[in-house]
């Protein structure tokens, strides 16, 4: 939604109650600890003496290679392809990833991961050198290396962008990663930025899982200090990101791959996103303004938005399956604590649709396909990361833009919720520039139901508070923010806190699970 500056200005709400605090866990593992230097090292050299590409015991790789890989070729042959070096253990002696010299220029978006599923993530960084990479992928017990899990060349795409994905990860594992420079023998001369990522839990698993939210992140909040904070004062198991990464339609409009590809490069080289990229893996979906404020899908110039769709898939650690490799609505779980369901709620809506009983807010296959989901998920927690809010305004017309200017299906799918006794289902998300834990209905049986709406970067809005009674909202706040939340199954509890980018805790709650 496009505003008018308003002030941002807004006494911080604490409200009472907080009876079960985030406790942060001693940072052990490898990526924690990213401080302000975009070099930090992510974890002590062991002492090795032989260096990384030192002989190993090589076999055939057993993932598909990666996004932009081919087929399984010898690691020095003169080709821009993935192919796996095998696992190679720790007696190997291959160096860590710091000891290896930082080449920061050639990076310049440094490096992130994400959509971790299953033992699958995807690997991404642009890089200005034309030569080929590898990418290496260590596998760490505790802050130590277990293994290397991934050694491949890797093919640098059009426009610098690579984007690997790499199977047959240790579910649960955390690792660190890094895209190095190599000569024409395949040894490395120099590395990027050292990653850090974990791999989803096993189906079977049922750990705490932490992870942050976040919504909005407006290039006029430059170099975005929540982002920073964030990274350098939580391990986090993933980031998760509901929209609004970046507005290609602040100022001039972008209308081109080349203007889109401007505007990723405003907020993609700031010191905030290249902390919080590399700390952690990531979820992401879009909101409107990755493309143009508030676009109608059923009317928007098709050619601008080809060209909108390409630039934020070649910007993100996304997979594109080759049967719907435009889909951005995905699932994944992380063992029996959580699942978390990632929506489209922009290219798929028909706004002529709105007020009819065949309203199309979603696709009908999504739709189907979220009701599904959620009734045979057996993950503790079932989050919704979606994108513009679903509960109810205090207004006498609904907003058009949301939800419930779609109430068909607004009503089937919480109607599917609450019929089916789907529990602890939380829907996180954006849009709004302001922050709270809102009831989805303020009486009646879907006000069980919440809707989070995650940390922020952007001009607050004012008319928050007006959009809903006290009763039905148990925090609101209007600073910039960003959320964390702790999903914990032995006490049964998730907490949410919203903390500032000084580190000040705006709201924390602990919220009982239904068992």
């Amino acid at each position: 939604m496009k505003l008018a500056s308003v002030s941002a200005a807004a006494t911080a709400t604490a409200l009472g109650g907080c009876s079960d605090p985030i406790s942060e866990p001693p940072r052990t593992d490898a990526g924690a600890d990213l401080g302000a230097d975009l070099g930090a090292d992510l974890g002590a050299d062991l002492g090795h003496d032989a260096p990384l590409d030192a002989p190993v015991d090589a076999r055939e790789s057993t993932d598909a290679g990666g996004l932009d890989a081919g087929r399984d070729v010898p690691v020095d042959a003169p080709v821009d392809v993935g192919t796996d070096r095998g696992v190679a253990p720790v007696d190997a002696g291959p160096a860590r990833l710091a000891s290896y010299r930082e080449a920061g220029a050639l990076f310049p978006f440094g490096v992130t991961a994400g959509d971790a599923a299953g033992d699958r993530v995807v690997f991404w960084c642009k890089t200005t050198t034309p030569t080929r990479l590898r990418l290496l992928v260590h596998e760490l017990r505790e802050t130590s290396l277990a293994r290397v899990a991934h050694d491949a060349v890797v093919a640098v795409g059009e426009g610098g962008f690579v984007k690997v994905d790499v199977g047959g990860l240790t579910r649960g594992a955390r690792h660190e990663y890094a895209f190095c420079v190599v000569d024409p023998a395949g040894n490395i001369i120099e590395r990027s930025p050292v990653g850090a990522v974990r791999a989803a839990l096993a189906d079977d698993a049922l750990e705490v899982v932490r992870f942050a939210g976040m919504s909005c992140t407006h290039q006029r909040t430059r170099p975005f200090a929540t982002l920073s904070h964030l990274a350098r004062n939580h391990s986090l198991d993933f980031v998760a990101h509901v929209g609004d990464l970046v507005y290609t339609d602040d100022g001039t409009d972008a209308e081109t791959r080349e203007a889109y590809r401007a505007k990723y490069a405003i907020n993609y080289g700031t010191v905030g996103f290249q902390e919080l990229f590399r700390a952690a893996g990531w979820y992401s979906t879009w909101d409107d303004h990755e493309v143009y404020d508030n676009w109608n899908a059923e009317t928007f110039d098709p050619v601008r938005f080809e060209a909108a769709r390409e630039t934020y898939f070649e910007h993100r650690p996304l997979r594109r399956p080759s049967e719907a490799p435009n889909r951005l609505w995905r699932s994944a779980r992380w063992g029996r604590t959580l699942e978390v369901f990632t929506l489209d709620l922009r290219s798929e809506r028909r706004p002529s649709t709105r007020t009819t009983a065949m309203s199309t807010y979603v696709s009908r296959a999504q739709l189907d396909w979220l009701k599904a989901g959620l009734a045979a998920s057996p993950a503790r927690w079932k989050f919704v990361l979606n994108p513009i809010p679903i509960f109810r305004s205090d207004n006498t017309s609904p907003y058009t833009d949301r939800w419930e200017g779609y109430a068909a299906q607004r009503n089937e799918l919480l109607d599917h919720i609450v019929r089916s006794n789907l529990q602890n289902v939380w829907f996180l998300s954006g849009d709004l520039h302001y922050s709270a834990v809102i009831k989805v209905e303020n009486t009646g049986p879907r006000m069980g139901l919440y809707d989070v709406l995650m940390g922020f970067s952007n001009v607050a809005n004012t008319f928050g508070p007006g959009q809903t009674p006290e009763s039905q909202r148990d925090f609101l706040g209007a600073e910039s923010n960003y959320t964390t939340f702790v999903a914990d199954p032995a006490r049964g509890t998730l907490t949410v806190r919203f903390t500032n980018a000084s580190g000040a805790v705006l709201f924390e709650r602990s919220y009982p699970a239904a068992p």
